[in-house]
Parts: C-alpha cells; sequence; structure tokens
C-alpha cells in the first residue's frame, strides 16, 4: 500500500504542477513595426528639358495600279527616289517620273480606229445626213404642190377621184420621208458625240498606259515585273514618301498639356550628331486606353547623310563612289564574255573605253571582305557586240576577251568625273538619315511644371482625385494619414496639394509598402535603423 501510494503521489504532483501553471495567463507581446521605405517631404521645382523616344513613321504611302489592262513594259526597281507630278493654276509644272508603263500598241491602234469613226460619224452628221433631208424636203414640196393641183382639177371634175388619192398618198409618203431623214440628221449628231467620246476614252486609256509618281517618294516594293499581265485596281508597286516625316511621341496628360502646336522641337537620330528640327503638328484627341498617354505627332524634313555634291572631292576619305558593280557571264558557269553593266560601269573619253576597279578587290569562291583603302584603277576595255537585257532596266554588254577583267574584279560605278588613276576612294552610297519604324530622342522643350510637393507614384494610396492619401512618419515613428489632391505627374513623381504638407515639410513620407500601412500603426523605415 505504501509502496502503491508513493507511487501515485509521484504521478500526482506533476500534474498538478501543471494545472497550476494552465491557470496563469501570458502577458501580451508588443507587435512589431511594419517594415517601409521613406523619402523627405520637401518642395521642389521640376521643371526640366524632357527627351523622349519617339517613333518615325512615314508623311504618305501608296500603292500604285493601273487604269487599265495590258502586258507590262517597264516597271522602275525598288529603291528608287523619284520625282512627283506638280500642277498648280492649271498647268502642269513637273510631270512626274515614270514609274510603270504598259504596251501601247493595243491601245494606240484603239486610238487610230476611234479617230477613223469619228471621222465617218462627223460625214454622216455634216455631209450625209442633211443632204437626205434636203432631197426629202424637196420631194414633199413637189407632192404638195402635185397634191394642191390634182385637187383644184378634181373640184373642176378635170381629174379622178383616183388621181387624188394618189396624190395624197403620194404627199404623205413625203412627210414621213422629212420625219425619217430629220431623225437621221439626230442620230447623225449622236453618233458623233458617242464616237467623240470613244476617241477621248481610247486616249484616255493611251495615257493610262503610263503611270507617274503622284508625289516625291521612295519606292518600297514592286509586286509586277516587265512581261507580266496587269489588270485595273492590282497594285504594282508601292510608294513611301520619306521627306517630310512624322514622328509619333507618347507623353503623359501633364505633359501633353504644356505642349502646343507650332511648338519647335529637336530630334537626335543615332550616329549623327547635329540635331535635327521639327515642330509640333498635332496632339491626340483622347489617351491611349492602355497606357494613358497622350500622341504628340512632330512633322520634321528628312535629310540625305552621306552623299557629297557632285564632283565633291574629300580630301580626307578620296573619291566618291556610290556604288560597286560585279562584271558576270551570260550563264553562270559557261564560258563566254564578260559583260558590264552599260550606263554606270561602260565609261569612254579620249583615251578610248574603259571601267574602274578596285585595287586588289576581288571575289573569289568563298566572298572577301573589302580592303581597307580603296584605290581606284583605271582598266582598258574594249567592248563586244553582244547585249544583254534585264527586265528593262539594266542594259549589260560584252567585253572582248583581253582578259584585263575577270568576273570576279570589283568595279566602281558612278564614279564622279575628275578620277584619276591611282585615286583613294570611299563608297558613298546616299541613305536618308530617318526611315520609318526608326528610335530618335524627341527634345520637347522645358516643361515648365507647379513648384510644390512632389512625391513617387508608389507613395499615394487611392485612385481617386479626391480620395488619394500619403502617410507621413510621425512622432515615434507612428504613420499619419494625410489626404491629398493629385497634382501633375512627370517622370514617375505626382504633385500633391493639402493644407497640412507646409507645416509637414522636412518629415518623411512613406514610399514602397505604403499600400499596407493603417493610419496610426508604427512603421521601422529601412535604412535608418527603427
Amino acid at each position: 500500500m505504501n509502496r502503491i501510494a508513493g507511487r501515485g503521489a509521484a504521478f500526482v504532483l506533476p500534474a498538478l504542477a501543471w494545472l497550476s501553471a494552465c491557470g496563469e495567463q501570458p502577458a501580451p507581446s508588443t507587435p512589431s513595426p511594419r517594415p517601409v521605405e521613406a523619402v523627405v517631404l520637401e518642395r521642389s521645382d521640376p521643371s526640366q528639358r524632357l527627351r523622349v523616344p519617339g517613333i518615325v513613321r512615314s508623311w504618305a504611302e501608296q500603292d500604285i495600279a493601273f487604269e487599265v489592262a495590258g502586258r507590262i513594259g517597264f516597271v522602275i526597281n525598288e529603291g528608287e527616289q523619284v520625282r512627283g507630278r506638280w500642277e498648280e493654276g492649271g498647268e502642269v509644272l513637273v510631270e512626274g517620273d515614270v514609274l510603270a508603263r504598259l504596251d501601247p500598241a493595243e491601245f494606240e491602234a484603239a486610238v487610230r480606229a476611234a479617230e477613223a469613226d469619228l471621222e465617218s460619224a462627223l460625214i454622216q452628221r455634216d455631209s450625209a445626213a442633211p443632204a437626205e433631208l434636203a432631197r426629202a424636203e424637196a420631194r414633199r414640196v413637189e407632192a404638195s404642190e402635185n397634191l394642191s393641183r390634182t385637187e383644184t382639177a378634181f373640184a373642176q371634175d378635170a381629174a379622178s377621184e383616183l388621181d387624188f388619192v394618189r396624190a395624197r398618198a403620194q404627199f404623205e409618203v413625203a412627210e414621213a420621208e422629212v420625219a425619217v431623214a430629220r431623225s437621221g440628221v439626230r442620230s447623225a449628231s449622236a453618233a458623233a458625240l458617242r464616237a467623240e467620246a470613244t476617241l477621248t476614252q481610247a486616249r484616255l486609256d493611251l495615257k493610262n498606259t503610263e503611270i507617274r509618281a503622284p508625289f516625291g517618294a521612295e519606292v518600297s516594293d514592286r509586286f509586277e515585273i516587265v512581261g507580266g499581265y496587269a489588270t485595273p485596281g492590282t497594285r504594282v508597286l508601292s510608294l513611301t514618301m520619306l521627306d517630310p516625316i512624322e514622328i509619333a511621341v507618347q507623353v503623359s496628360a501633364a505633359t501633353a498639356r504644356s505642349i502646343a502646336p507650332e511648338n519647335l522641337v529637336r530630334f537626335y537620330v543615332g550616329g549623327i550628331e547635329r540635331p535635327f528640327s521639327g515642330k509640333v503638328l498635332r496632339k491626340s484627341t483622347s489617351a491611349d486606353p492602355g497606357t494613358q498617354t497622350f500622341t504628340i505627332t512632330v512633322i520634321a524634313r528628312n535629310q540625305i547623310v552621306d552623299r557629297p555634291a557632285d564632283g565633291e572631292r574629300v580630301a580626307e576619305r578620296g573619291v566618291p563612289v556610290p556604288s560597286i558593280s560585279l562584271p558576270h557571264l551570260e550563264l553562270a558557269g559557261v564560258p563566254g564574255p564578260v559583260f558590264v553593266l552599260e550606263e554606270d560601269v561602260l565609261r569612254r573619253d579620249s583615251g578610248g573605253w574603259y571601267v574602274w576597279a578596285f585595287e586588289g578587290w576581288e571575289l573569289d569562291a568563298l566572298g572577301e571582305q573589302r580592303p581597307e583603302e580603296l584605290i581606284l584603277r583605271r582598266v582598258p576595255v574594249t567592248p563586244g557586240e553582244a547585249r544583254l537585257n534585264y527586265q528593262g532596266t539594266f542594259l549589260a554588254r560584252s567585253l572582248e576577251p583581253s582578259g584585263t577583267v575577270s568576273p570576279d574584279q570589283v568595279l566602281a560605278a558612278g564614279v564622279p568625273d575628275g578620277a584619276r588613276d591611282g585615286d583613294r576612294a570611299f563608297l558613298s552610297a546616299p541613305r536618308w538619315a530617318c526611315r520609318p519604324g526608326d528610335v530618335v530622342r524627341v527634345d520637347l522643350g522645358r516643361v515648365s511644371l507647379e513648384p510644390g510637393f512632389y512625391v513617387p507614384e508608389d507613395a499615394i494610396v487611392g485612385t481617386g482625385e479626391s480620395s488619394a492619401r500619403v502617410y507621413l512618419v510621425g512622432e515615434g515613428s507612428v504613420a499619419r494619414s494625410v489626404d491629398v489632391e493629385l497634382g501633375a505627374a512627370i517622370d514617375g513623381l505626382r504633385g500633391i496639394r493639402s493644407p497640412e504638407l507646409d507645416a509637414a515639410a522636412g518629415s518623411r513620407v512613406i514610399t514602397v509598402g505604403a499600400s499596407g500601412v493603417a493610419d496610426g500603426e508604427r512603421v521601422s523605415v529601412l535604412g535608418e535603423g527603427g
């Protein structure tokens, strides 16, 4: 019994101690301050020069098509610069460059046929039909007189009733013939008008076999080739106007309000140090629903760079050469004479025929890079009789097999007059400074905003203009809510206004973490040790 009781006592004592412990209440713990980031609230003037990215767009684009059907005889190459038609006061000052042309033979034949039809119609209208009317009227006069005599004789019983009836019938027939002849005159006039209209349309169709550039532009795409068949309305090529250009810039509502049409701006193109000038053309009426930004459209003149003036020699670089060309065989891999382009490569002066080649620049089966320094060499040649026609755009002429020019030799095309053997040269293919799709930096000028309190956007809690608020870090690191009105936005900052802010200048305003803070909550500003 004692042993059992002893063991029971040993069990009961820890249990009583546990029950006693359960009756005690633990002391409440103090919550940790919420970690946040903050900046000093102070007045500032955020006005600054605003440089933003802009996207270059073409001023105008146009697909070009024929208005008549026919076989294509000429289409201009892609990349060509063309002058547009200029008509002023009913006078055509510039015809515009030819873009494409149909074989005119069928349309010229239609014009000749229409001219012949018109001549025939005019003869009918002016001679045959009036003459027929005159004859009909003469017969009616004769029939009328005969009817009058027969009627008088019949009244005096000098003519029979049959004679009278026959005379009346002849007069009625004569009157009908006059009516028909008059209709013939009107019909001949109408036929002449139709023939004139047919001839006008035939001449217009002949004129429409040639398409001229409606405005100055670059040929951006070509969809048909020489020998193809064009149908009305099917595009043959596309034009893209590159001067002037548009630049689209996306800005905030506050920035858009400070920019007025006709404002002058500058923009900068990659790789070109000097700025370009333009002006604000228009502002979008409403903001983009996705980005809440407005589009500012700048109009500016484009410029061609790397194009020396005609005959200009750049002392540091040498002779400007706009293009290169390769001799070629009529059929690749088939022996025969070498051909070169007639217009841009084959030259002639008092010393005879020649081409310009680059010293030490030849292409083997793998192809090699051009030399660091280009030297022009005059190579005498003797033109042959064979010629090649590439779609009427490029014409090539054979060279006699003198061995001075090989298909691997790189030739200079479009070398300016005055170049000499041994001159240094550089490739100077002209290019536009800006092309559609380029990104440029646009200087919209100094954006002036009202001085005041500007804080980072993440310091503002609430979405409405009247329900927005910020949290200041007060005494004891306690967050204090201040209702504010929102002002302008610029570069990630937002203006705020409230009567309480002037007295709170110099205190800290919570930025990161502001959305989770409650009024009166203790916070710990990161980086400040508590």
